[in-house]
Order: C-alpha cells, then structure tokens, then sequence
C-alpha cells in the first residue's frame, strides 16, 4: 500500500506530511558533531548535508547549518590563534 492510497478516519488521503516522517540525514548529524569535536572538519560535511537534504527532502538541515557556523566560527577562532601570535612576534 502506497501513501496516495491510504487514508485516515475522514477518508482524508495520507500525503508526505502525513506519512512516516523523512529519514534523518546522517552528513547532517556527523556535521554537528564534528563542529563541537573536530571544529573545522564539520565544514565540507555541512555542506554536503545540506546539498543531500535539498536533493532527497531528508530531515536534517537545521543540524547542518548549526554544525556549518559552529565550524566556521571555531575556524575563525582556530585562525586568530594561529595568525596572531606571528603578527605579535613580526611587530616587536
């Protein structure tokens, strides 16, 4: 039995919103992690979460983004430690 083909108590055909929820995408749940363990490495994963989650409609984008910024920002934080201390020592 197909989604167009069932119905609920109504006879109210059962659509995508209605149906089984969208799978989770799981590029999506490593870019988070990733964010909070490996900073910067969540950044490709991130990206390719959200184009897979665009493709197959799949759950997962919020996660995506979130591991995207937070992987931004620790590359950022990770930069300034790094360029920093070489702009300090080039200037004294």
């Amino acid at each position: 039995m197909t989604n167009a083909t069932r119905t609920d108590s109504r006879g109210v055909p059962l659509g995508p919103l209605h149906g089984e929820p969208q799978p989770l995408n799981g590029m999506a749940v490593l870019a988070l992690v990733l964010s909070v363990v490996g900073g910067p490495l969540a950044i490709p994963f991130g990206h390719i979460a959200l184009r897979q989650v665009a493709a197959t409609g799949a759950r997962g984008r919020r996660l995506a983004l979130a591991g995207l910024v937070i992987g931004y920002i620790a590359l950022v934080v990770i930069l300034a430690l790094v360029v920093a201390p070489v702009l300090w020592s080039v200037a004294s």
